[in-house]
């Protein structure tokens, strides 16, 4: 099938085209490099902050690491009307990022976890204080994501094949106060490794300023040889699968999606993947053994920053 580049966006059958965007690197080292290239490597990213109005004195406590190639740093900025604590972590297998403040004025926590080998994305955030009259000098925001390059097999004999590529997000919204509770966002792509090829479905999960129990599954499903490359009894697809969790929430609410969301793939019998990390998807712990997977592995980074104005 020949592909039209005229215009950035092209829809054909279900599917959209995009005429520029970047290939895959394998680049990607820190979490700098990992921003600059537009989250286009294989890998995972952890990045969580603490907001909060400065007082007479605000402790920030830091805490992650990484699996695998990459980096994790840590930093409190005045902005003003507020003091940032910020904590970031770029991991090529696994990454976590957590933050916690605690000052007369309340105390927040933000925590945030990826790993490709379960498929997992977690977060975690609240803020609890008795002041609200400046609540938007109060809060947290937290945003973790994993890409990996999946290469499908799919033999020829195959009748009608499908690739179904899911997450399951389940988590809970809680508390109360003036401002709301603040916005959580979840998103799944499938796409060509350039990003040309946009796979079709139900792909975004939002809640602004809600409250409650939630569970949704993020699905995209595709008929795999239209695009694929002939290699013989068999056809090869090479999938970019990207996965991103996004919270900022406020005063006197929890957000808490630690036990979420996890990625899926469903194949026709007889389709084989690998994946360019070599890792997605290839343990699946219990959720409570999944929290602790960075505790004792890889490279871990805790410390405590007291800020005094």
């Amino acid at each position: 099938m020949r592909l039209s580049t005229l215009g950035t966006n092209i829809v054909m059958a279900g599917l959209t085209f995009s005429a520029s965007a970047p290939a895959l690197s394998a680049s990607c080292t820190t979490i700098e490099s990992f921003w600059a290239n537009g989250h286009a490597c294989s890998g995972t990213m952890a990045d969580a902050t603490v907001r909060f109005q400065p007082s007479a004195s605000i402790t920030f406590g830091f805490d992650g690491g990484y699996l695998g190639s990459g980096d994790f740093y840590s930093s409190v900025i005045p902005n003003g009307a507020d003091v940032n604590g910020n904590a970031a972590a770029f991991g090529g297998a696994a990454s976590r990022a957590s933050v916690s403040a605690s000052s007369i004025r309340g105390s927040g926590i933000a925590n945030v976890e990826a790993s490709l080998d379960t498929g997992t994305l977690r977060l975690y955030g609240s803020i609890t204080t008795t002041d609200e009259r400046f609540p938007v000098n109060h809060g947290f925001s937290a945003r973790t994501s994993m890409v990996d390059i999946v290469t499908f097999a799919i033999p020829k004999s195959i009748i009608d094949p499908k690739i179904t590529i899911s997450m399951v997000i389940n988590g809970s919204i809680v508390g109360s106060g003036p401002s709301g509770s603040g916005s959580v966002h979840s998103t799944l792509q499938a796409t060509s490794p350039n990003d040309r090829i946009i796979y079709p479905g139900s792909n975004a999960f939002q809640v602004s300023n809600g409250s409650g129990d939630f569970s949704r599954t993020l699905v995209t499903t595709f008929e795999p040889t239209a695009f694929a490359t002939d290699v013989g009894d068999s056809w090869m697809l090479q999938v970019k699968v990207r996965a991103e969790f996004f919270a900022f929430g406020n005063p006197n609410y929890v957000f808490d999606f630690s036990n979420t969301a996890r990625l899926g793939i469903d194949l026709t019998e007889g389709i084989t993947y690998t994946s360019d990390s070599g890792l997605l998807l290839t343990a699946v712990p219990e959720p409570s053994s999944a929290v602790l997977l960075l505790a004792g592995l890889g490279v871990l980074v805790s410390r405590v920053v007291r800020r005094r104005n």
